[in-house]
């Protein structure tokens, strides 16, 4: 909200997208390369700390409120919105299970799968 006061809102969006998309590819290093669990646990506690922008997430329906000037609309708009977001939430452990399908049957028990 304090970057949305000082910026606006399609920057902070943006610094909120962006901070999590690095944050997950920081997570991704972390598991495939990272050979010290004491180091790998403080570097994924630093990328789960930011990838929290994604909270800047929930003030979509917010936006989509304030965008859509025609009151007749609105109300649908924002239900488009939280649907979407919805379906969007779901994708990702769906597609979890389906890259799980694609690791390899011999990885060892404990083993990392697909890194």
């Amino acid at each position: 909200a304090c970057l949305m006061r000082k910026y606006g809102r399609r920057p902070a969006f943006v610094i909120g997208g962006c901070s999590a998309f690095l944050a997950s590819i920081g997570s991704f290093c972390v598991l495939r390369f990272c050979q010290r669990s004491w180091h790998a646990y403080v570097l994924l506690n630093l990328c789960t700390a930011v990838m929290a922008q994604v909270g800047m997430a929930e003030f979509v329906r917010y936006a989509a409120a304030d965008a859509c000037t025609d009151e007749a609309r609105r109300t649908r708009m924002v239900s488009r919105v939280i649907a979407i977001g919805a379906c969007a939430s779901m994708i990702g452990p769906f597609s979890a299970s389906a890259a799980e399908m694609l690791a390899p049957e011999t990885a060892a028990e404990g083993e990392l799968l697909g890194f």
